[in-house]
């Protein structure tokens, strides 16, 4: 009975010492990846700084003329419209400056953490369906600004996966960014994909694509040569099929 509770007590605690010792390599390498973090925001704004002067955005000048229109507009504040229209304008122009700077992400040093929420606002414009979701970042999104994170949604877009294509993906909205958070609202039209596949001739026989025409569904043993003329015609430019149902029909038409 007593080695009994022995083995116990020592399978326990060796469970308990690798437990500690998981927790303690785990902390390590998120203080290793926040420290990396961290110290690549610093250069990013050593290069923010450096990139505001080329542009010509000086940001103590910035303030200083924001103080200024502020004093002025205490000081002159019974010198007439003419005045106080002056102060509102060099105001504006110093707030447009301000948001350019922002939209372009030079003064964001936000970028998209491990922990960061990844939601998810589809909308079907043929069903008027509306979907949330609430997922954890995607780990080729981890690490990205709101600048970086865009282009990577601008090339997601050009190259699509077929699941999305075949949804009707018409576009990808970045809608809120933070540490905290992200928001991506997606946009469908199912009636952009008026067909699931497209018959096609490559090397002299009948192809199978879907709808994306990249992706092969099915190579064939139908020779295009054996087809009437002017189904050839058709397939040298393509010929859609809704379904599969009606696809298997068609080529057996062609077999025949």
């Amino acid at each position: 009975m007593k080695k009994w509770i022995i083995s116990i007590s020592a399978f326990l605690s060796l469970c308990l010492i690798f437990t500690a010792a998981y927790y303690v390599s785990y902390q390590n390498v998120l203080q290793r990846f926040e420290e990396r973090l961290n110290a690549q925001e610093l250069a990013e704004l050593l290069n923010s700084e450096q990139e505001l002067a080329q542009a010509g955005i000086d940001m103590a000048a910035l303030s200083g003329e924001a103080s200024a229109n502020a004093d002025g507009e205490r000081n002159t504040s019974d010198m007439g419209t003419a005045g106080d229209t002056a102060g509102e304008s060099g105001r504006a122009s110093v707030g447009e400056e301000e948001e350019q700077a922002l939209e372009a992400g030079i003064l964001s040093g936000d970028k998209i953490m491990p922990y960061t929420a990844y939601i998810v606002e589809s909308y079907d414009v043929g069903t008027d369906a509306y979907v949330r979701e609430v997922l954890r970042a995607p780990a080729e999104l981890v690490g990205l600004t709101r600048k970086e994170a865009e282009a990577y949604f601008d090339e997601y877009m050009e190259e699509l996966p077929l699941t999305e294509y075949q949804e009707g993906l018409a576009s990808i909205e970045l809608s809120e960014f933070s540490k905290q958070e992200i928001v991506v609202r997606k946009f469908y039209n199912s009636a952009l994909v008026p067909y699931q596949y497209y018959l096609v001739v490559r090397d002299g026989l009948v192809v199978v694509y879907y709808c994306d025409k990249k992706t092969v569904f099915e190579y064939t043993q139908i020779r295009a040569d054996s087809l009437p003329m002017e189904t050839q015609e058709a397939l040298s430019i393509g010929i859609g099929v809704e379904d599969s149902k009606l696809l298997y029909s068609i080529l057996e038409g062609y077999s025949s």
